[in-house]
């Protein structure tokens, strides 16, 4: 097999002896304006071809990348770093949900990750590490969200994770729901009034969270006119020095107002701030 004339293709013989097969083409322009050019090289003219003409596709797709030895666990970093605009408690979070893919793919060059290996880690996650459904299923999330930031900065052309489904949820992933009747939660309740965190039982009663009755001040409690208002929370984050933070509820729908009812089986009623 020989080179065509208009084949940018260039046959070379390196200091070896050995015959191998180069091309250059434009991908760009650099920041200061200077063409920005690919070299690569193959070992036969048939792999030189076949890749010119994926770098052209490529190309004239916009989806074309320079090649980079970054791997899956360089880019969550760089994810997480950029992650500003969420609270620290969230990025722990996602850091938490990373650290098993990680620990598999951390050192795979992001460029030669595919499907399989995406697929390869979560059935690893549910079957063999024993993560649950709801955590197998935030940690490809999260995943997808990583090689789609990567897209963003030019490490990768596609989300390999993007069409990949998380596994089906089995009869154990579910736990059974009791539903208490209305006399059960009486009883409860008379018990939990003797306890000394009484008035936090109360609180959970009226469907409150927990971070809720922890980040509750006496700024947001009218004892006269007998309600609470819900405006923060209380979370703890990861790390032996024990560390809290308090902010605001997540979503708007959690401010709210809930509010004594004096003379009702169901002692608390909530309304919307």
């Amino acid at each position: 097999m020989t080179t065509r004339k208009s084949d940018p293709i260039k046959r070379i013989v390196t200091s070896k002896g050995e015959v191998r097969y180069r091309f250059i083409v434009d991908v760009g322009r650099k920041p200061d304006g200077r063409r920005d050019q690919r070299c690569s090289t193959f070992p036969t003219l048939r792999e030189a071809r076949a890749a010119l003409a994926q770098t052209k596709a490529d190309r004239s797709r916009g989806t074309l990348v320079k090649p980079t030895k970054v791997t899956f666990g360089e880019l969550c970093q760089r994810w997480l770093d950029s992650r500003h605009d969420i609270r620290e408690v969230s990025q722990q979070g996602y850091t938490y949900a990373l650290k098993d893919a990680r620990a598999q793919l951390g050192r795979t060059r992001v460029q030669d990750l595919n499907r399989s290996d995406i697929e390869r880690t979560i059935r690893f996650l549910r079957e063999d590490h024993g993560l649950s459904h709801r955590s197998v299923v935030y940690t490809l999330s999260t995943i997808k969200q990583v090689l789609a930031y990567g897209i963003t900065e030019g490490v990768v052309s596609v989300n390999v994770a993007a069409s990949v489904k998380a596994p089906r949820k089995q009869h154990g992933d579910t736990r059974p729901k009791t539903i208490w009747e209305p006399e059960e939660l009486t009883r409860f309740r008379d018990v939990a009034d003797r306890d000394e965190l009484a008035a936090a039982w109360r609180l959970t009663l009226c469907g409150l969270r927990r971070s809720e009755v922890i980040g509750l001040s006496w700024d947001h409690v009218d004892l006269d006119r007998g309600e609470i208002v819900v405006a923060a929370g209380r979370v703890a984050l990861a790390g032996g020095g024990r560390r809290t933070v308090t902010e605001e509820p997540k979503s708007s729908a959690s401010h709210r107002t809930v509010r004594w009812r004096r003379y009702s089986r169901a002692p608390w009623r909530s309304s919307a701030r």
